[in-house]
């Protein structure tokens, strides 16, 4: 397995991808591997080279194919066949076949024509299309941290502003118990007050200067009355209040 912990992007090996050092056109073999192609090359290659390809083929394969592997196919008609790919040959399994014999392991319909095949591939358009994704994926990912980074900000005046009104809440909720304190000390002031003046009453009727006539039994059925219904208030007061 090629792997690396710097994330290799085309623009920065394009001029080597453009040279057709090693293939990966999409096709898979009968076993559902991705299948890398190195064509035949008449000109020694840089090894370094060879090495950053592999790492930037592996990094763009599907996660379902790559954790499958690879298989790699080696044209060896070229005149430096062999010295380009010696360093690879010792981290494979080797077949030495025929082209034809090709279809022992990979369909004709997923073989590039140079190689009998029919898959259709263009390398050019392969590697403009890579160049253009990365843009765009690039763009979208700046936009994303942006938009995060945003949101975060969003956020955090969200909760600002929440806590404000929390407090301002909390403000008009403690106002409404002084008031409602403020009530229940005015009644039961009131309420003493009323009690101390019912309980005066008697007296003030026996007192010298009042007729008991006067006073006969519709007026003492409306002082009752009346502190039955100053009691009734002050029950009423005290569960709105003193809750």
């Amino acid at each position: 397995m090629v792997t690396s912990a710097v994330v290799l992007k085309a623009e920065d090996i394009a001029h080597v991808l453009r040279d057709c050092i090693a293939l990966l056109p999409g096709s898979r073999d009968r076993n559902g591997r991705a299948i890398i192609i190195f064509p035949p090359k008449e000109q020694q290659l840089n090894p370094d080279n060879i090495r950053n390809i592999l790492r930037y083929l592996h990094t763009v394969t599907a996660d379902e194919a790559r954790d499958l592997g690879f298989t790699v196919i080696i044209d060896m008609r070229g005149k430096h066949a062999y010295n380009n790919v010696r360093p690879i040959l010792k981290a494979i399994n080797v077949h030495m076949i025929s082209i034809d014999a090709l279809a022992k392991f990979v369909d004709s319909n997923q073989l590039i024509r140079d190689l009998g095949g029919s898959f259709p591939y263009d390398h050019d358009d392969w590697l403009d299309t890579r160049l253009s994704a990365e843009v765009n994926i690039a763009q979208v990912t700046n936009i994303a941290v942006r938009l995060r980074s945003i949101g975060g900000q969003s956020t955090r005046n969200k909760l600002e502003r929440m806590k404000l009104r929390l407090e301002e809440e909390w403000a008009r909720f403690q106002e409404q118990l002084l008031r409602r304190k403020l009530i229940l000390n005015a009644a039961v002031a009131f309420f003493i007050a009323t009690k101390m003046y019912f309980n005066q009453l008697p007296s003030w009727i026996e007192s010298p200067g009042v007729d008991p006539a006067v006073m006969n039994g519709k007026t003492a059925e409306i002082l009752e009355e009346a502190i039955q219904q100053h009691e009734t208030f002050w029950v009423l007061v005290e569960e709105t209040y003193a809750e």
